[in-house]
């Protein structure tokens, strides 16, 4: 053990500290005082900076102040990423009065002489403006003192999928169309009430407000089909005969009325207008499609896929027999420990077996060592798999299942070193479940793929911060003894 990366005092500091987010940030604390965490701190910097400049465009006004001195230190950051981990609901009012009353993050803040406990918005703000960048770099930290600590050298990887759930709803064709179409006619109705009198009287809405409620009330009388007797046929004839009809109607008085509502409003407005009308149109052709009504070009592999009113790139997933998931399929990668090395996260369905040769890439990326010996179901087998992984110096790849058998040989797959080999699959499996039970991906909070692989991170980093922190009480504990 590298005594002075983590000292036996601090260790003997850390056995005795209480509530869930002490040792994190007492970790994070000595992670702060690295000399690779310079790195860490321009990383932040330039996320700020960001910040301000995005703030300024916003504001149609041009950025001028080129430092980040308004903005909390780097460190507050950290500690405030860390805390929003373990108190995911920090941005609502009973959360927020939960963080404040912590007093390990209370005495965090006192350290670095800061007198004034930051606003909701201001954590909100300087969590959502962090990279990727920044927090792979942290992420890396954590796992350089994994390794100087002698807990873990990395050279096994176990890599599992799972599906976690959007932050949406199931998507249902029929109520997409009504809030889609709701959608442009409100953010149409926004701009019209802000016309003098007679120019709104020269754009008149009321029959695009009709169709919108005919949405509406089509939408209610579809969704009590469910349950009853010939269902699928009321529904056919309900989507196929009025509802896409007055959809089509809508397009064509919508293509009349937004070139004079778009003369009102800015660019932004204006873009924003005919992005939720391409929104609406994509969403037509894809229900028309589904009742074989699309026009003769359109092409279902490239079209643009609309699911969901918020998360355009969440998908449904499915995985084995199990029921199917709205939402997103990550893979992820640990080590014999029990570390979260390293995650694959794309939107899509993406079968495990695609996936494998990135795992490998990515944990090596992360933990900057090669892989010895690696463990995975038979989601991921395919003789392409196995000789990537031989090629890339894995001693050992352990395939369990019927596949994994047939591909490796019953001789190799049942003696000893791969019968071991496919009992540490329980490390993925638990990890994954700790992850969804205890570290908040048993569903998504925000929506988009840049800003879910952001939280996923923030997950990873909080799982590595509480393993890290088990582990080093252990130690401890061990000396004592």
């Amino acid at each position: 053990m590298n005594d002075t990366l983590f000292s036996e005092y601090f260790i003997g500091e850390l056995q005795q500290t209480a509530g869930i987010l002490s040792g994190p940030l007492k970790i994070a604390g000595e992670i702060i005082l690295l000399p690779e965490f310079e790195g860490i701190r321009k990383a932040i910097e330039s996320d700020q900076f960001q910040l301000s400049m995005d703030r300024a465009a916003t504001k149609n006004r041009e950025f001028k102040n080129g430092n980040t001195k308004k903005h909390p230190p780097a460190e507050l950051v950290v500690a405030l990423f860390i805390a929003r981990h373990f108190y995911n609901n920090c941005y609502g009012e009973r959360g927020y009065s939960m963080l404040c009353e912590n007093s390990s993050l209370h005495q965090f803040i006192g350290r670095l002489g800061i007198g004034k406990f930051p606003s909701r918005n201001t954590i909100h703000e300087q969590i959502s403006a962090l990279s990727e960048h920044t927090l792979t770099l942290f992420h890396q930290a954590i796992l350089n003192c994994v390794k100087a600590c002698d807990l873990d050298d990395f050279s096994a990887v176990i890599i599992d999928s799972t599906a976690i759930k959007a932050d949406s709803s199931w998507p249902v064709d029929s109520a997409l169309l009504k809030n889609l179409s709701c959608k442009v006619m409100k953010n149409i109705q926004k701009v019209h009430d802000k016309l003098p009198c007679l120019e709104r009287r020269g754009i008149p809405l009321k029959r695009l407000q009709n169709y919108c409620d005919d949405m509406s009330k089509l939408d209610f009388v579809i969704s009590m089909f469910k349950g009853k007797k010939g269902a699928k046929k009321m529904r056919y004839k309900s989507y196929t005969q009025e509802l896409l009809p007055r959809c089509r109607k809508f397009i064509t008085r919508l293509e009349k009325v937004l070139p004079k509502i778009k003369q009102h409003c800015s660019s932004i407005k204006s873009s924003m207008l005919d992005e939720d009308f391409s929104r609406f149109i994509d969403k037509v052709l894809m229900v028309e499609h589904r009742f074989k009504m699309a026009p003769e070009d359109y092409d279902a592999k490239t079209a643009r896929k609309i699911y969901s009113m918020s998360d355009d790139d969440a998908a449904f997933i499915k995985k084995g027999g199990r029921e199917t998931v709205f939402g997103y399929r990550p893979n992820f990668a640990f080590s014999a420990n029990g570390f979260l090395t390293s995650f694959i996260l794309e939107s899509g369905n993406t079968s495990d077996s695609k996936v494998f040769a990135d795992c490998l890439v990515e944990n090596k990326k992360m933990t900057v060592e090669s892989a010895m010996m690696v463990s995975v179901d038979d989601g991921y087998s395919s003789a392409t798999n196995l000789d990537y992984a031989i090629e890339q110096g894995v001693e050992l790849v352990s395939i369990s299942g019927s596949k994994g058998k047939k591909l490796l040989g019953e001789e190799i797959y049942e003696s000893e070193n791969y019968q071991l080999a496919r009992n540490i699959r329980s490390i993925s499996e638990a990890g994954i479940s700790k992850m969804k039970n205890y570290h908040n991906l048993e569903r998504f909070t925000v929506c988009g793929l840049k800003r879910v692989r952001q939280e996923t991170l923030i997950s990873t980093i909080g799982f590595n911060l509480e393993r890290l922190y088990q582990l080093l009480s252990q130690i401890e504990l061990q000396v004592a003894a």
